[in-house]
């Protein structure tokens, strides 16, 4: 079970959110945007509906992009080498945001 009191949602940057919103999966990087604390990722392709990524202890809850078409999960770096394990990192379903 996974412990709420460490359930982070930490809302991108409207800049973030740009810039996940208006790049096409062929054109995004594989480096990823890192502020304050968090690295973001986003969906390699459109999404219907919000979901959440458990990791470890922790459950990441994305915020939609701008556009409302990928979501955006803002990761603590304190977990993200647990969060690039995934299985849908792995697959490529979820992507680093780039500059």
């Amino acid at each position: 079970m996974v412990d709420s009191s460490k359930t982070t949602h930490a809302s991108p940057s409207k800049a973030t959110e740009k810039k996940a919103a208006t790049k096409s999966k062929g054109a995004r990087k594989t480096s990823d945007v890192e502020k304050d604390g968090f690295s973001y990722y986003t969906s390699a392709s459109l999404e219907e509906s919000l979901f959440d990524i458990n990791v470890g202890n922790s459950r990441l809850r994305p915020s939609w992009d701008s556009e409302q078409k990928y979501p955006i999960w803002a990761v603590p770096n304190d977990i993200k080498a647990q969060f690039v394990r995934h299985t849908f990192v792995k697959m490529g379903r979820i992507i680093p945001v780039n500059d």
